[in-house]
C-alpha cells in the first residue's frame, strides 16, 4: 500500500516537473545541459554550484529561489544575476543568450518569446517574429559576402596594373649595394667635373670663383627657411587678433559672464595701447621673401658672372647692407609680435577654460573652438632666432659684395659723383628695390655639374628608400610578419594610391605608405602632419571589433535584427552571431608617427584600420586621445582573399 502510494507521488511529481521543463526542457537551458536538469530516482535534485543543497525537482524555475548559485532558476529570472544565462533556443533563427534581467519582464527579447514562457504577469511586446530575422539575416549575409566579392574583383585588378613582388631582405641588400656603386661612381665623376670647373673659373673668371666659394644657393635655402619662420609668427599673431575680434563682435556681454567680460575689456585695452603700434604684415614679408631669394640665387649669381654692372658701387653696396639689415631686423622684431601673442593667448585660454557654460553663448563657443584649433596649428611658433653661423655667412657675403662692388661696375653713366642731396640717394634707391627686383637670365655655365649633382641627389634618395624598406622588412620579419603581410605591403608599395577628403573643417590626404596631412579649407590653408608611415600589421582582434561597430551602424534600423545578433554570453561579455564574416576584412592596420607637435603636447599620431570595400575612400577620422587620431579605410587592400564564409553553428 505504502509503495503504491510512493509510486503515484513519485509520478506526480514528474508530472509537474515536465510542466516547468516545458514541451523540450527545461526552460532557459540548451539542450547540450538538458540532463544536468535531471531529477534522481527520488524526485530530487541538487543545485548545480552546491551539490549538499538539495530541493524538489518540482522546484525548478518554479519562481522562487532556492540554489544559492540562482540555478534552480534559469527560465523565470527569479533569481536575478546569480542565476546561469537564459538561452533563447529562437526556432528558425540563430539560439542566444541573454541576461536574467530580461527574463519575466513582459518584453520578449528571444524572438520565440521563451523568455517569458512562465511569466505570471502580461507579455506586452513580443517583437519581430523568428522567421522575419531569419529573413532579415540571409539578406544581411548576402549583402556582406557581396561587398566582398566585388572588393576582391577590384583587389585582384590592382594585382594585375601593379604586379607586386615581395621584397626580400637579400634583395634589397642587393639592390642597396648595385646603388651605392653606382653612387661612389657618380660622386668621382662629379668632383672631377667641379676641379676642372674650378681650375678653368679661376684663370677664366676669378671674381666668379670667388663668389661661388660662398655656396649662396645653401645660404639662400637657409635665409628662406628662417623668413618662413618669421611669416609663420606674423600668421599666428594675425589669426589670434582675428579670433579675438570676432569674439567682442559676437559675444552677449547682457549674459554677464564674468570671465568673458573681463577678458574682452583687457583684450579691447591691449589693443589700443598696444596692438596698434605693433607693425605685423606676412603678406608683405612673404613678397619681401621672394624678392630675396631673386637677389641670392638670380642677381647676384647673374652679377658676378657677367662682371658688370650698369649700377653705381654705391647702390651694388647699399642693397648688400639693406638685405643684411632687414633680415636681421625681421627676426629681431619676432620677439615683440611673440611678446603680444603670448598676452593674447593668455587672454583667449583664460575664455576657453572658464567661461560658463549654461550660458550657451555661441560667440563665445565659437572662440573657444577657434582657439583650440589655433593652439593645435602653431604650436610651435616661438621667436625667430638666428643661427650664429647663418649671421655669420650673411655678414661675410655682405663684406664680399662691398669689397668687390668697384670691380663690377660698368664704364657706363654712373651715379657715384651725383649730389645725393638732389637725387634720391643710393639707400631710397635700394628700398624702392624691395618693389621690384629687375629680372636676370642665369647663365647655363654649370650645366652638366647641376646635371651631375642632380644625379647624385637621386642616388641618395633612392639609396635612403631602399634602406628604409630593408629596416622595415627587417622590423616585420622580427615581429613575426608572415607572407601575407608582405605582400599586402608590396602591393600597397607598387601602387603608390593616395586618398583625399573634405571632413568637417579639413582637407584630409593620406598617402598608405606616406603621410597624412590636414589642411585647413580656408584661411591659409596650413597643413598639419598627422603622421609619417611607420608599420602595418593584419590585426584580427582588431578586425572582430571594428566588424562588430560596422554591424551595430549600418544594420541598427534592419528590424531589430542587431539586437537579436548579440548574445550574451556572461554578464560582461556578448558574442555576435555572424560566423567568421568579420574575416573579410583582413585586419590591415597601419601606423603613422611622428608628426607635428602639438601645442604643450606630444606628436600627433595615428593608426588606421583598412575596411575591405570596392571603393578607395576615407570614411572617418576622429582624435581618440589628444592628439593621437583613428582612422578608417575602406579600400580592396582591406580584403582577406582567402575568406571562406562559415556560418555561426548552434550548439
Amino acid at each position: 500500500m505504502v509503495n503504491s502510494q510512493l509510486k503515484y507521488g513519485l509520478l506526480g511529481l514528474y508530472s509537474l516537473f515536465s510542466l516547468v521543463k516545458g514541451s523540450e526542457g527545461v526552460v532557459g537551458v540548451p539542450e547540450s545541459r538538458q540532463s544536468i536538469y535531471e531529477p534522481r530516482d527520488d524526485g530530487k535534485w541538487a543545485c548545480l554550484g552546491d551539490a549538499n543543497v538539495i530541493i524538489e525537482a518540482t522546484q525548478i524555475n518554479d519562481g522562487i529561489c532556492d540554489c544559492p548559485d540562482g540555478s534552480d532558476e534559469p527560465g523565470t529570472g527569479a533569481c536575478g544575476m546569480k542565476a546561469p544565462q537564459f538561452y533563447c533556443k529562437n526556432g528558425e533563427f540563430l539560439p542566444r543568450y541573454i541576461s536574467q534581467s530580461k527574463v519575466g519582464d513582459g518584453v520578449c527579447d528571444c524572438c520565440d518569446c521563451s523568455d517569458e514562457q512562465l511569466t505570471k504577469g502580461e507579455v506586452f511586446y513580443r517583437g519581430t517574429q523568428c522567421s522575419d530575422l531569419r529573413t532579415s539575416f540571409d539578406k544581411f549575409v548576402q549583402q556582406e559576402l557581396e561587398n566582398h566579392h566585388h572588393g576582391m574583383q577590384t583587389l585582384l585588378q590592382l594585382k594585375a596594373q601593379s604586379p607586386a613582388p615581395v621584397k626580400t631582405q637579400e634583395g634589397l641588400s642587393e639592390q642597396i649595394r648595385s646603388l651605392s656603386e653606382q653612387l661612389s661612381n657618380n660622386e668621382k665623376i662629379l668632383a672631377s667635373e667641379k676641379a676642372d670647373y674650378a681650375e678653368k673659373l679661376k684663370a677664366e673668371n676669378p671674381l666668379l670663383y670667388e663668389f661661388e666659394q660662398l655656396h649662396v644657393d645653401a645660404l639662400a635655402n637657409a635665409v628662406n627657411d628662417q623668413l618662413s619662420e618669421i611669416i609663420r609668427v606674423g600668421r599666428a599673431y594675425e589669426d589670434l587678433v582675428r579670433i579675438l575680434d570676432a569674439l567682442v563682435e559676437n559675444y552677449s556681454s547682457h549674459l554677464m559672464d564674468l570671465v568673458v567680460n573681463e577678458n574682452v575689456k583687457k583684450y579691447q585695452f591691449y589693443k589700443l595701447k598696444k596692438l596698434s603700434k605693433i607693425s605685423c604684415n606676412p603678406g608683405n614679408d612673404n613678397e619681401q621673401r621672394e624678392q630675396l631669394l631673386v637677389y641670392f640665387q638670380t642677381e647676384l649669381p647673374e652679377l658676378f658672372a657677367n662682371g658688370l654692372s650698369d649700377k653705381p658701387a654705391k647702390y651694388i653696396q647699399g642693397k648688400a647692407t639693406f638685405v643684411d639689415m632687414l633680415i636681421l631686423s625681421k627676426a629681431e622684431y619676432t620677439e615683440v609680435i611673440m611678446e603680444a601673442i603670448n598676452k593674447l593667448r593668455s587672454i583667449l585660454q583664460d575664455v576657453a577654460e572658464n567661461y560658463n557654460r549654461n550660458y550657451q553663448d555661441q560667440g563665445v563657443r565659437q572662440a573657444a573652438e577657434a582657439f583650440k584649433h589655433y593652439t593645435e596649428k602653431y604650436a610651435t611658433v616661438d621667436i625667430v632666432r638666428l643661427p650664429q653661423d647663418l649671421m655669420d655667412e650673411l655678414d661675410h657675403l655682405k663684406s664680399f659684395v662691398i669689397e668687390k662692388a668697384p670691380e663690377l661696375v660698368s664704364s657706363s653713366p654712373s651715379l657715384e659723383n651725383q649730389d645725393e642731396a638732389g637725387q634720391t640717394g643710393v639707400m631710397q634707391q635700394v628700398q624702392n628695390w624691395v618693389g621690384g627686383i629687375p629680372n636676370f637670365f642665369k647663365p647655363d655655365m654649370r650645366g652638366q655639374i647641376e646635371k651631375h649633382e642632380q644625379d647624385v641627389r637621386s642616388l641618395r634618395a633612392e639609396m635612403a628608400a631602399r634602406r628604409k624598406e630593408l629596416t622595415s622588412l627587417v622590423e616585420q620579419e622580427s615581429s613575426g610578419a608572415d607572407e601575407r603581410t608582405k605582400y599586402i605591403k608590396a602591393l600597397i608599395d607598387a601602387t603608390n594610391l593616395s586618398l583625399e577628403k573634405n571632413l568637417d573643417a579639413y582637407i584630409y590626404g593620406i598617402q598608405y605608405n606616406g603621410q597624412i596631412l590636414q589642411k585647413e579649407k580656408s584661411g591659409d590653408q596650413n597643413s598639419v602632419l598627422i603622421g609619417n608611415f611607420k608599420s602595418l600589421r593584419l590585426n584580427e582582434e582588431l578586425a572582430l571589433l571594428k566588424y562588430k561597430e560596422y554591424v551595430r551602424i549600418n544594420y541598427s534600423g534592419d528590424d531589430e535584427l542587431v539586437q537579436h545578433l548579440i548574445s550574451e554570453t556572461t554578464d560582461e561579455e556578448e558574442d555576435y552571431l555572424f560566423g567568421n564574416l568579420y574575416q573579410l576584412n583582413n585586419g590591415l592596420q597601419l601606423e603613422f608617427e611622428n608628426g607635428d607637435q602639438c601645442w604643450d603636447g606630444p606628436r600627433r599620431s595615428a593608426t588606421v584600420f583598412v575596411q575591405c570595400s570596392d571603393k578607395q575612400e576615407l570614411k572617418k577620422i576622429t582624435e581618440t586621445s589628444r592628439c593621437r587620431y583613428s582612422v578608417e579605410i575602406e579600400s580592396p587592400f582591406g580584403c582577406s582573399e582567402d575568406f571562406i564564409y562559415q556560418p555561426f553553428r548552434a550548439e
